[in-house]
């Protein structure tokens, strides 16, 4: 019965379980097991007796602290780095860095919620919070690389307005994903405070979280990038046809300057932008990879009857997933990436001895 305790249910008191508090140990359970909220660790020793934690819990657990370590690593270097270059300043680096303090956010969250997990012992008291945190750290990180890909749509399709190249639309882009990232999870408030005491186990919550937080941006992940090659495409089929005219026509010599400079520029940003886009498109593989199975299996799925074993790596493949998007950054940064490699060729020519 202690185990009923440590997730948050005091009503057991003369040692056995009925019909309502077996379903409710059951979805604490399965919400501690996908909600990494003991990282592997210790939880699954409670619950298995057949399973031997001493190698595999411990594993999981450490796993679970070097990709959230992996994440806010990646993410001060990326920051501080865009951060203390002025020649850094452009549109879609202001978007990246959010990116990656949303990273941020979600690494400190979930090692500050490891540590409480074990200090505090009456989780109930936390519960509702916690749960609407949780998703408000998974719903940051997520449209944060949705409005990466959306300001990439405005900036290319409507490359001529002055608006969405300015510093006032990268800040309403981003002041909207945090208030709509705070918004979106207020259902849980209202329903994950039944939940937690075991009043309603509600399908309804788990269904919107998936919708909301995975298919929706995966939709407008897919939208975004497929408005983005269709543009980059034509646009490029445009120029060239559109520079061989204007070259072979007499026309004075000011126009076919002016007019291989816009046929050079909108070239450029279709390589740019083709080669961002493979990099989003891996990102989004990555994602899906990492977060679907964790959510499917929360909505549809039976946790029971997965194996101990495969519980806790479902419950690694977000942070790893993140974490492999962070270095992901870097890999579709080529001015940072040679900064990067400037900065510590110089390191080590200094240290090194002569």
């Amino acid at each position: 019965m202690e185990i009923l305790k440590c997730i948050g249910y005091s009503g057991v008191s003369d040692g056995k379980l009925d019909t309502f508090e077996k379903l409710f140990f059951a979805h604490r359970s399965i919400d501690y097991f996908l909600g990494m909220k003991y990282a592997g660790i210790g939880i699954l020793d409670k619950m298995s007796p057949s399973f031997s934690g001493s190698a595999f819990a411990v594993f999981t657990s450490v796993a679970q602290n070097i990709g959230t370590a992996l994440i806010l690593l990646g993410s001060i270097v990326y920051i501080i780095t865009i951060c203390s270059n002025r020649k850094f300043y452009t549109n879609l680096n202001a978007v990246t860095v959010n990116v990656s303090i949303a990273s941020i956010i979600y690494g400190v969250y979930w090692t500050s919620y490891f540590i409480l997990t074990f200090v505090w012992s009456d989780y109930s008291q936390i519960c509702v919070l916690t749960n609407y945190f949780e998703v408000v750290v998974h719903t940051q990180v997520l449209y944060a690389y949705v409005m990466v890909s959306f300001n990439r749509v405005f900036f290319i399709v409507y490359y001529r307005q002055q608006f969405f190249k300015s510093l006032r639309w990268i800040l309403l882009c981003i002041g909207l994903q945090w208030i709509g990232g705070f918004l979106i999870p207020l259902p849980n408030i209202f329903i994950s405070w039944m939940e937690c005491l075991g009043i309603v186990d509600n399908g309804f919550i788990r269904l919107y979280t998936l919708v909301t937080i995975l298919i929706i941006p995966m939709i407008i992940l897919c939208f975004a990038n497929g408005v983005i090659f269709w543009f980059a495409k034509h646009s490029h089929q445009r120029v060239l046809p559109s520079k061989a005219t204007q070259i072979q026509t007499t026309n004075t010599a000011s126009t076919v300057v002016e007019n291989e400079n816009v046929g050079s520029t909108n070239g450029a940003i279709s390589r740019r932008d083709i080669r961002l886009l493979k990099n989003i498109l891996l990102m989004l593989i990555v994602f899906i990879v990492g977060w679907a199975p964790v959510y499917f299996t929360l909505t549809f799925g039976n946790v029971q009857q997965l194996g101990s074993e495969v519980v806790p790596i479902l419950a690694l493949l977000p942070t790893f997933s993140l974490a492999c998007n962070t270095f992901l950054l870097f890999r579709c940064n080529n001015p940072l990436k040679i900064h990067l490699r400037q900065i510590i060729k110089k390191t080590f020519t200094r240290v090194r001895p002569n």
